[in-house]
């Protein structure tokens, strides 16, 4: 529950109108997901929304000492703040699939999921999460917009996979960076598709989705070869998978050839070092 805790023993509600250290600095709390997407539908705000209920020990000791405290306060100021009580919600429960609380999500306006952390959040922990996610989608709000009257806009697909990268949201990094490739662009034979096919790789091994990542960067070198713009970038993700899969003879492999192909890039010292601390981790 997010109200303050004597509301809560006394009235026993369990939504509140704001949060703040004072009324001049008031975080409004919206109790009704349909209304909390639509507001940030119409702000480009990304969502905060926590998963609550009365019972909630852990719920109410977040409250009073993160939610209220003047470092956080401002920092909710960017989002639309969306308290869901589990027991009063349980279709939005399901919806998540939330049984435990607190839990706290973090969503974009499309109500895609960019973070989700379950459990008490110390206020270090609250103030790097809200402070790393941006204030304002409406820039890749025009670009999804380009996509709805476009689908085959190659580059409206990267720039979204992008944004997400940037965010650290792999999985939905790939999702756009998958839409790319389905563009007549990105299933042209140049460095469109051989750009998006090493995205699709890179994403994949931070994922550590090594057989989607292996299969991303051997396509990338069937389809280009030697003669890939970026083929020694192809090459030092394969063998990063290859040694992170344990595999090492065939990373020291594939390193020579690196090595002889391309003796000047640096993709053959960040190679042999990530061949060494593969085998370092082991």
């Amino acid at each position: 529950m997010l109200t303050s805790l004597c509301l809560g023993l006394f009235l026993g509600t369990t939504g509140f109108a704001s949060l703040a250290v004072d009324s001049a600095d008031s975080v409004s709390w919206i109790t009704n997901y349909s209304n909390g997407l639509e507001e940030a539908r119409k702000t480009n705000k990304p969502v905060l929304l926590i998963f609550s209920a009365e019972w909630c020990g852990p719920c109410h000791a977040m409250e009073r000492e993160v939610l209220y405290d003047p470092q956080v306060v401002p920092l909710l100021k960017k989002f639309v703040c969306l308290n869901i009580d589990i027991d009063r919600d349980e279709f939005t429960a399901a919806r998540y699939h939330t049984d435990s609380v607190p839990r706290v999500l973090i969503l974009d306006p499309s109500a895609n999921v960019l973070s989700d952390r379950l459990g008490y959040q110390f206020k270090p922990e609250m103030i790097r999460l809200l402070s790393a996610i941006p204030g304002d989608f409406g820039p890749i709000a025009v670009t999804n917009a380009r996509l709805k009257e476009d689908s085959d806009d190659f580059p409206a697909w990267m720039s979204v996979a992008q944004f997400y990268a940037q965010l650290g949201v792999m999985d939905l990094s790939i999702k756009y960076v998958k839409g790319a490739l389905k563009t007549a662009e990105g299933k042209s034979h140049g460095p469109s598709r051989e750009n998006a096919l090493n995205k699709l790789g890179l994403h994949s091994l931070k994922m550590q989705s090594l057989k989607d990542a292996r299969k991303a960067f051997e396509q990338c070198l069937a389809e280009f070869g030697r003669d890939g713009k970026q083929c020694d970038l192809t090459m030092l993700g394969l063998i990063t998978v290859l040694a992170s899969d344990g595999k090492v003879k065939e990373a020291e492999k594939l390193l020579a050839d690196l090595r002889t192909r391309f003796p000047e890039s640096p993709a053959v010292e960040r190679a042999a070092k990530n061949i060494q601390e593969a085998g370092a981790a082991r």
